[in-house]
């Protein structure tokens, strides 16, 4: 008897090997690779008071699946942390003074030079390694503001590219500008402009040019809001 068990429990420990490296072959080429970066957003407005220039630091995660995503097909998955870039337009626009560049993805990016030729893998390697990269001209894609900023409700859509459409004349977007820092993730600006934000129970419903309604969602003005 006791050789019948100890025989079925060996037979059991092979089967559980057998398994454990079925589940490893299979696994292996779904293995993931984690990249970390940190990039620097700026933008330079013109203002009827002179140019202004705001700055962000904010965090990318990637993780990079060579053979892509079981099921999916995936390669990559990014994850964004931080604030959204605030711009102070200045005192004389009252409530109406700050304006917001969204995590909503970017309308568009120059090429890197120091991309050229490089493999996905091989660029995210790259990013992960560099303390300070070229500055690269980009457009954000989302950009917002408030006509009363105590006002959630009174979110709109602004145009970067004709700011005097939301401001008046006077109002001129010069450039925005994308790099990799080795700077920390800031922190603090978008709580202290919208200190309703944390306590803020509903999402904002902004109105696009084309008359659609977009949901805005805590985490497009700072992820770490709602932690």
């Amino acid at each position: 008897m006791n050789s019948l068990v100890r025989a079925t429990w060996a037979l059991l420990a092979w089967l559980i090997v057998l398994m454990l490296v079925f589940l490893a072959y299979y696994a292996l080429p779904f293995r993931s690779e984690t990249y970390a970066w940190n990039r620097r957003i700026v933008a330079e407005v013109l203002t009827p008071q002179g140019p202004v220039t705001s700055t962000v630091v904010q965090g990318t995660r990637v993780k990079y699946y060579p053979n892509g995503l079981f099921a999916t097909g995936t390669e990559s998955e990014w994850t964004l942390t931080g604030e959204a870039l605030l711009v102070d337009l200045g005192e004389a626009l009252g409530p109406r003074r700050y304006l917001f560049g969204l995590y909503a993805g970017t309308a568009y990016a120059a090429p890197d030079p120091g991309e050229k030729g490089l493999t996905k893998r091989e660029r995210f390697q790259r990013n992960a390694a560099l303390a300070d990269g070229e500055p690269l001209e980009i457009r954000l894609a989302l950009w917002v503001g408030f006509a009363d900023v105590n006002d959630p409700d009174s979110v709109f859509h602004v145009d970067a590219a004709n700011l005097a459409a939301s401001y008046g004349e006077g109002y001129r977007m010069i450039r925005q500008t994308r790099q990799i820092t080795a700077d920390p993730v800031t922190s603090g600006q978008i709580r202290a402009a919208l200190p309703w934000l944390r306590s803020l129970e509903h999402e904002l419903k902004l109105e696009l040019p084309d008359g659609l309604i977009r949901t805005l969602q805590k985490s497009m003005f700072d992820t770490e809001i709602s932690k």
